[in-house]
């Protein structure tokens, strides 16, 4: 699976960066999370299936990847957009131990929810987080353009 992730992500990790000077960061930063959603949403629909394919497995794994090499940059770019210039070491400090604790925990709750339920249901699971990331993300910046 790595070998079939690695040439989208690095493609879209060395695009990602003029991407995301080129555009507005909240709407690219929605958009890379609707298409990583849509990803999960392949994989949920190929899981739950009477028959799944494998081929589906490596085409949403690849493009979820070429997908990612945008969404970390913008999501990095954002954090100097957004926090005041004193509080910039601190975020990125945040940052950096919310992505760490996800990248160990993220792998060890899907395992929990996978001894449990089937496969199809804790993609279905993913995708929820992801529309409840956007829910509230785009909550947060309607109330924040509000209070401007």
């Amino acid at each position: 699976m790595s070998l079939v992730q690695i040439g989208p992500l690095l493609l879209g990790s060395l695009f990602g960066g003029a991407v995301v000077d080129s555009f507005d960061r909240r709407r690219l930063l929605v958009l890379t999370q609707v298409l990583l959603a849509s990803s999960s949403v392949g994989l949920a629909l190929n899981s739950s299936t009477s028959t799944p394919q494998v081929w589906p497995l490596f085409l949403c794994s690849a493009l979820g990847a070429g997908y990612q090499g945008v969404d970390s940059p913008a999501s990095s770019a954002l954090i100097v957009s957004v926090v005041d210039r004193e509080a910039i070491i601190g975020a990125n400090a945040l940052w950096q131990a919310l992505f760490s604790t996800g990248q160990i925990a993220g792998p060890a709750l899907a395992g929990l929810l996978l001894s449990r339920f089937s496969i199809y249901i804790v993609y279905w699971i993913d995708v929820a987080t992801y529309a409840t990331s956007l829910v509230y993300g785009l909550a947060d910046a309607d109330a924040a353009r509000a209070a401007a």
